[in-house]
């Protein structure tokens, strides 16, 4: 999309559609749709759990209801946000909680994608290195590591990938 209020070239959006606070983010929502309506030519979306609020695939459910009532496009990626934030202490618990959100994305429509959104080291605390479930599910990987660079070449393995799809290289 060219020629905007703010002289900015804008190709790519990534909406919050699901808050931390366990609820779906109408803003986010809204966001999504006007980027959508102003012709921005990839939207995405991404769903920030909240493991200590309720089901974790009426989480996700929610956020889909949300996003549809909304006017979804085809061939959305979904995003599940899993940094360090609210997360219980037992990796058990939370690699039970993502594979329920994971085991949730597997039966959504053909045309949703989802992955996942997360950094070596939050990997590491939440789940632990060597958790692969998302990635033997065919879940991609936004990765995030804040060097200024847009290259792949930081990557560190964990969780199964062997390459990230996306990688956020700037804060905010």
């Amino acid at each position: 999309m060219k020629d905007n209020e703010w002289g900015y070239d804008f190709d790519f959006y990534i909406a919050r559609i699901y808050r931390s606070n366990g609820k779906v983010d109408p803003v986010g929502i809204q966001n999504y749709q006007t980027a959508v309506e102003a012709g921005i030519n990839t939207v995405h979306a991404y769903i920030f759990p909240d493991p200590k609020k309720g089901d974790p695939q009426q989480q996700i459910w929610d956020a889909m209801n949300a996003l549809e009532e909304a006017g979804m496009e085809p061939n959305t990626y979904i995003w599940l946000d899993i940094e360090d934030f609210n997360w219980p202490d037992s990796q058990a618990d939370n690699r039970e909680f993502i594979a329920a959100m994971v085991d949730c994305a597997s039966g959504m429509p053909p045309s949703i994608k989802m992955g996942i959104y997360s950094s070596y080291y939050n990997w590491e605390d939440i789940v632990g290195l060597d958790w692969t479930y998302p990635a033997d599910h065919g879940m991609l990987l936004w990765y995030a590591h804040y060097d200024n660079s847009p290259e792949f070449a930081d990557y560190k393995h964990f969780g199964g990938w062997v390459s990230p799809t996306i990688k956020q290289f700037a804060g905010d």
